[in-house]
């Protein structure tokens, strides 16, 4: 009885068929399986086993997006919501990327500055200079009341998370800056900027943080 289970199945599961020989005076060495010089490269071969249904159409980048993008975001989207493998990749690059909290390391090249300026910037000056703006960015990025988010959801951290989420699924990352100085006052906000993250399909829910 012939074993079936060692037959290579072509795109239409019907077993593939060994390409014809040549004549060994017209062979040529080709990474490709049945490809004896039809075409200078391999990868334009038509005739070969692997490459002879493999036909993509052609079409400039604008094109190609405005035709399929919703169709292969939509398949992502149901990929990683769906497929733990998708998920825990997506998951993987986030903790690796970002990480837990986004921290700002200040480092002003006092060196530049005094050529610059003239004035007497050094090293003592820098690292102050560094731990009071870092000091200004935690109370911006990582208030308990999230004065950072339009809608007071996230912190700066999980923007980020959101954003390069958005990013790797759907291919695009979207914010609107935001002046907000009505928000200022005591017991309330520090600072007026504001970051709004919006869905890059723009469909069903534009503002995904804004109340």
């Amino acid at each position: 009885m012939k074993d079936r289970s060692a037959l290579i199945l072509g795109p239409d599961g019907s077993p593939m068929r060994r390409a014809p020989v040549p004549a060994p005076s017209s062979r040529r060495p080709s990474a490709l399986n049945g490809d004896w010089g039809n075409t200078p490269y391999d990868a334009a071969d038509i005739t070969g086993a692997h490459m002879s249904a493999w036909n993509p159409s052609l079409l400039s980048p604008d094109v190609e997006l405005n035709i399929y993008r919703d169709r292969i975001v939509s398949r992502v989207r149901d990929l990683v919501r769906n497929d733990g493998w998708a998920s825990g990749a997506i998951t993987r690059v986030l903790d690796n990327v970002i990480g837990g909290s986004f921290k700002a390391i200040s480092k002003p090249d006092y060196r530049a500055l005094r050529v610059k300026t003239g004035f007497a910037f050094d090293a003592v000056w820098a690292d102050e200079w560094a731990r009071e703006m870092d000091s200004h960015w935690r109370s911006f990025a990582e208030d308990e009341n999230r004065y950072c988010d339009v809608g007071r959801r996230l912190t700066f951290t999980q923007l980020c998370w959101s954003a390069l989420r958005h990013d790797l699924v759907d291919g695009d990352a979207l914010a609107q800056i935001c002046w907000l100085p009505e928000r200022i006052g005591r017991g309330r906000a520090e600072y007026a900027t504001t970051f709004n993250l919006i869905d890059p399909t723009g469909s069903l829910f534009p503002r995904i943080t804004g109340t």
